[in-house]
């Protein structure tokens, strides 16, 4: 095989990623834009965040293999969803940060430090109970924009 026929090899196996990446692109983008049309009292644009920061009785529990079967065949049936019945992280944890104030949270490894910054970012959502950014819950929140004022 010459140089011609190794750089057309080379082609046709570039061609074939390059193609998908580009529509895993294209649809990352459209995923992006339904998300962001489809949050409503979205925050966008709006006001900065105080900070006020409030956990009433949150619990978290990671979802187990079985769990996530057993919600996606729930919510095929019946339209609802369970979450985490793996163990609990979290155990009715009440906090309240007021706006301004620092809190320092330390403990053993897998105790909740990370999943507790990852509820207030809405990354996670509790398994029972609430978390709020100035009274409303962070899910009310455009994730986008949300992100970016924290």
């Amino acid at each position: 095989m010459g140089l011609a026929g190794l750089l057309r090899a080379f082609a046709n196996d570039w061609q074939g990623p390059a193609w998908r990446l580009l529509q895993l692109a294209k649809c990352r983008d459209a995923a992006k834009r339904s998300v962001e049309s489809s949050v409503e009292g979205s925050e966008a644009g709006g006001a900065p965040l105080s900070g006020h920061v409030s956990f009433k009785g949150v619990r978290f529990a990671y979802p187990t293999a079985a769990s996530c079967a057993a919600a996606s065949a729930t919510s095929a049936t019946s339209g609802e969803s369970s979450s985490g019945s793996g163990p609990e992280v979290l155990g009715g944890v009440d906090l309240e940060v007021l706006p301004g104030r620092a809190v320092v949270v330390v403990g053993a490894s897998g105790c909740g430090k990370s999943t507790l910054a990852k509820l207030v970012l809405g990354i996670y959502s509790p398994t029972a109970g609430a978390v709020t950014v100035d009274g409303k819950p962070v899910g009310a929140y455009d994730p986008t924009w949300f992100r970016q004022q924290v």
